[in-house]
């Protein structure tokens, strides 16, 4: 999200508050801010219910498909070798366990930016994704984080529609 930080780095100290007077008084009545990443989205939720006229999306966009990635590497193998309930053979099915769980964390984090929107009654959430390919983005992580959103967690936005959003 734009906060006076280009490519990782400073460039000049925030001015949110002043671009949105500037866009107000120019005659914007409304704004949608974009959040590509779990972290975005819940900055942009916190963003949107700061002003009024203000809306976001929550997902993870697919240039940002590495975040999938991250969230992976975060848990040791560690924490699949230590439990009990899984039966997982080897290393391979191990990784794979991991990623799941993983990939499976980072949707649960997105649902509970919407859980509080829904919460809280604001209808501050327009609008879920993306949570998709994009040609721009490494060919080789679209295919894993595409098939994680298609398992049980892909019907759920299309069941909640129009529940607390505008």
């Amino acid at each position: 999200m734009y906060r006076g930080i280009y490519n990782g780095k400073k460039r000049h100290v925030e001015d949110i508050d002043q671009v949105i007077q500037r866009a107000k008084s120019t005659g914007v009545t409304g704004l949608i801010i974009t959040g590509g990443t779990l972290k975005e989205s819940e900055e942009a939720l916190q963003l949107a219910q700061k002003y009024d006229g203000a809306y976001c999306t929550v997902g993870c966009h697919p240039t940002r498909v590495g975040e999938f990635e991250i969230m992976r590497e975060k848990p040791t193998m560690e924490a699949v070798d230590n439990n009990p309930d899984e039966e997982v053979g080897n290393e391979k099915e191990k990784r794979e366990q991991l990623r799941e769980n993983n990939a499976r964390k980072y949707l649960e984090g997105l649902k509970t930016i919407v859980q509080k929107d829904l919460k809280n009654e604001t209808g501050k959430i327009v609008a879920i994704g993306e949570c998709g390919r994009n040609k721009a983005t490494d060919v080789s992580a679209q295919p894993q984080h595409g098939g994680r959103i298609r398992g049980d967690d892909a019907e759920e936005p299309i069941e909640n529609r129009g529940r607390g959003g505008a």
